[in-house]
């Protein structure tokens, strides 16, 4: 069995464990452990007021009924933007995987990711007694910026970050200044030309995939097509089964 796994399973597992991609992944969300943590004892300590009733008593008594504006505030400085620290962790950490210093190239995977979101969002008014709903620009729901966009985070990060080094090591596109100029001066101009290039090419994708997908944005159709999808099957017995098979299998063979 062990013979088996040597030279059948564990080529393969040792090229997904030190796949750069996977690893950008796993070192962002694990930097972000402090904003993870404060943010989920925030919530704990705010839901725990609507579970044990005496305890909510307890703190509305000593702090006021706004006990809770807290832990509120720590939840939204924390997990309200989880995806928008992922794509800043993980551009930034995929790009230094391949040597460059990755300052430049999360914040063109984080414009990227913030020109891919719906800019107007339907708001309701009440106008002489009347409800009047409509779209206002500028209105983004935190939906975009939380967990639930994180697979598109992801995805965004990923991509924008490979375009981005691949246009950083075409000469052509890179500007030389004279040796006086500051070093850090001379980096943000050699990075000019591949950083507005990315961001126009994820711009184009964008125009185009609202006009093929009827005004769909592109974490909307992730959600409908694949994270949906997979939500629901998460529910049923066999993929239950699978997820703990899957776990202990790549414990066997050394991926955490």
């Amino acid at each position: 069995m062990m013979t088996f796994i040597d030279k059948y399973i564990m080529p393969g597992a040792v090229k997904v464990g030190n796949n750069r991609h996977l690893l950008a992944i796993r070192d962002a969300l694990i930097g972000m452990i402090a904003i993870t943590m404060i943010g989920s004892f925030a919530v704990l300590f705010n839901n725990l007021g609507q579970v044990i009733k005496p305890y909510g008593r307890m703190m509305e008594a000593i702090f006021g009924p706004a006990w809770n504006t807290l832990g509120g505030d720590i939840w939204f400085g924390t997990f309200a933007f989880m995806t928008v620290f992922a794509v800043f962790g993980i551009s930034y950490k995929l790009a230094r995987s391949y040597g460059d210093d990755g300052f430049e190239a999360m914040l063109v995977s984080a414009a990227c990711f913030f020109l891919l979101l719906p800019q107007i969002g339907n708001v309701t008014l009440t106008i002489v007694d009347k409800d009047v709903t409509g779209g206002a620009w500028g209105f983004v729901s935190v939906n975009y910026f939380n967990a639930t966009a994180l697979f598109t985070g992801i995805v965004v990060a990923l991509i924008a970050t490979e375009i981005f080094v691949r246009l950083s090591r075409v000469k052509y596109l890179v500007i030389k200044l004279p040796d006086g100029v500051p070093p850090a001066v001379a980096r943000s101009f050699a990075k000019l030309v591949p950083g507005m290039a990315t961001i126009f090419i994820a711009g184009v994708f964008g125009l185009l995939f609202r006009k093929v997908t009827d005004g769909q944005v592109l974490n909307d159709w992730l959600s409908k097509v694949i994270v949906s999808p997979l939500q629901s099957a998460v529910d049923s017995l066999p993929f239950a089964i699978l997820l703990v098979f899957l776990v202990h299998l790549l414990w066997m063979i050394g991926l955490h």
